[in-house]
Order: structure tokens, then sequence, then C-alpha cells
């Protein structure tokens, strides 16, 4: 790990290599889970650069100085490849967020081990949240390799995170591949998801293909799901 670690800081010393930006298409729904469970500290585990932090956000026709701002937190960013961000984290957070982060692990051994301590840096009832890619990347590592060292399944992300959540930890991960987005959560949703998928006719590989299919179950108090 050490090896590829190395070649990430290698990586990163390209300017626009890893800025962070890969965090803003969920901050709606990590916005969601801070609401939910009242999070003020947030632990983003595999930052990049922070660049997404250093900008103002428009959420509708509200503009907001910073992400920061607008979800409400402070926020601890870590990075082992990148130096100002690369010292381990100290203490508990409310939530711990890792985006496009577990892919580039060295095997699913080692992808298992950095979700059981995302869930370890959780204090109380606090949430981990990730999006992971479940296909290649279009980068390569300096030593040739495919920058997405661990590619598995949605179903296996699934397993792994039940098999090491903890108690009165929320999480919620959102997997994509060639076919398209899938969200599994353990907030209470999912076996009506099950159910609501079958009703709807969606194949989903036992996952939500999209987090729009909550909502509507949320919404939609008329459709029988018993």
């Amino acid at each position: 790990m050490d090896n590829l670690i190395d070649q990430y800081r290698q990586m990163h010393e390209q300017e626009d290599m890893f800025a962070g930006f890969s965090l803003m298409p969920h901050i709606h729904r990590i916005k969601r889970l801070i609401d939910q469970t009242g999070a003020k500290t947030i632990l983003d585990y595999g930052c990049g650069k922070g660049k997404q932090y250093e900008q103002p956000i428009m959420v509708g026709k509200e503009e907001f100085p910073s992400l920061e701002a607008y979800w409400g937190v402070t926020v601890t960013k870590y990075d082992p490849g990148h130096a100002p961000f690369s010292a381990w984290p100290a203490g508990k957070f409310d939530g711990v967020i890792c985006t496009d982060v577990l892919e580039h692990s060295e095997m699913p051994l080692n992808a298992a081990a950095i979700v059981r301590g995302l869930f370890d840096y959780v204090s109380g009832d606090g949430f981990v949240f990730a999006s992971i890619s479940c296909r290649e990347a279009i980068k390569h590592l300096p030593d040739g390799r495919n920058a997405h060292t661990c590619i598995e399944s949605p179903e296996f992300w699934r397993g792994v995170f039940l098999a090491n959540e903890l108690c009165g930890v929320s999480w919620k991960i959102v997997c994509a591949d060639e076919q398209g987005e899938y969200v599994v959560a353990n907030d209470g949703l999912e076996q009506t998801l099950v159910i609501a998928k079958q009703a709807l006719q969606v194949k989903t590989k036992n996952c939500v293909p999209n987090e729009e299919i909550v909502e509507q179950v949320r919404a939609n108090q008329a459709l029988d799901l018993n």
C-alpha cells in the first residue's frame, strides 16, 4: 500500500490531478445525512487537494460562501497522497465521507480494512457516506496499472459495509458501473425499496439504481408495499 500511495503522491504533483471535485455530485445526499443526524463535524477521507471547499456554491437561487457553509459543518481533510492533508486524523467525527477512494485501494482485503476504519472514526449516532466506482478509470498509475486497482461489484461493497457497520451508525454508499448508479443504505428503507423496485419493475442487482426511488417511496403514500 505504501508503494501505491507513493504513486499517488507523484500524480498529485500535477496541479489539476485529484482536485476533489468528484465530491460535488453527492453534496445534497450528504446534506440530507447531516440534517438527519445533526452532524457538526465531518471527516473527508480521501479529499484530494481539497479544492471543492475553496469556492462558493449555488443551491437553487441561494449562494453559499463555501461547501462547509452549505452543510453547516466543520470539515477535517485527509488524503495520504497530498502532503497538506496527509497527517492521520485525530479524534472522532459526527460524519465520515469517502468519495471515489475505495476503488483506489490495493486489494479487496485492504478496502475492507479502510471501510472498518471509516466506521471507527464515527462518534455516537453519526454516519458514513461513500461513493465507489465499479469500473476501470481513465487515468493510469505511473507503473502502468489502471488507477482503479480495486474494481468490485456493487454487491461486494454492500457486503463489506454490512460486515463492518457499527450499531447506531447510518451509512449510505453510491456505486457506479457500466450499467448505472446504485444506492444502498442501512437507514431502514432498504427492504421497503426492494419491494418497491419489484412493484415498479426496476432491475437493480439488489441495489437501488437511483436515489429518486427513495424519495418516490417516501412521498407516494398510495403505493402498496405490503
